[in-house]
């Protein structure tokens, strides 16, 4: 007798609380139904217990002149990354509608991934280590989402909303930099 796969643990969930130490997500709860994106992609996250903490700190080392390029690049790095995670929650939200009759968005990532490593497969070793680090990236992506996905049951209402609190931390997050 076999037994069935786990569940994959929900890998956006325990980053958004470690986050709330910092900035928590507002509003806090998902909500059921879930919310769209556009609730945490148009307010701002709420100061956590150790924003005022730690901003004097960052504003002091990010403020000495040979650091400010440092400071200025994790801004811009965090706030891109906010956007992509934005535009993925986006998408999701807008998925479950567009998907065929019989056909998941596991079953979507599953083909994603498939074609990632058969891409990594066939790639020229001439094409260089850049291209094979963006196929793992994007692998790593779509792995992510696909765990994000099972974990909450195949939801992708849920998914969209956990990814949208997590970008609204994120654009929080920039500006201590």
């Amino acid at each position: 007798m076999g037994s069935s796969p786990s569940t994959p643990p929900d890998p956006i969930a325990p980053v958004i609380t470690a986050l709330s130490f910092l900035v928590a997500p507002n509003p806090s709860a998902i909500g059921s139904p879930p919310s769209a994106p556009s609730t945490w992609e148009g307010s701002s996250a709420t100061d956590g217990s150790l924003y005022n903490v730690i901003q004097p700190l960052l504003n002091a080392l990010f403020g000495i002149s040979s650091l400010q390029s440092v400071g200025s690049a994790v801004n811009t790095a965090l706030t891109d990354v906010a956007k992509v995670i934005s535009t993925i929650a986006d998408k999701l939200a807008s998925l479950e509608g567009s998907l065929p009759s019989g056909t998941s968005a596991t079953d979507i990532m599953n083909g994603l991934q498939s074609a990632l490593s058969l891409a990594g497969t066939l790639l020229p070793s001439s094409a260089g280590s850049a291209a094979g680090s963006a196929l793992n990236s994007a692998s790593q992506l779509f792995q992510t989402i696909q765990n994000l996905i099972t974990a909450v049951g195949g939801d992708l209402a849920t998914a969209a909303a956990e990814l949208a609190q997590l970008s609204q931390q994120i654009t929080a997050l920039a500006a201590l930099f």
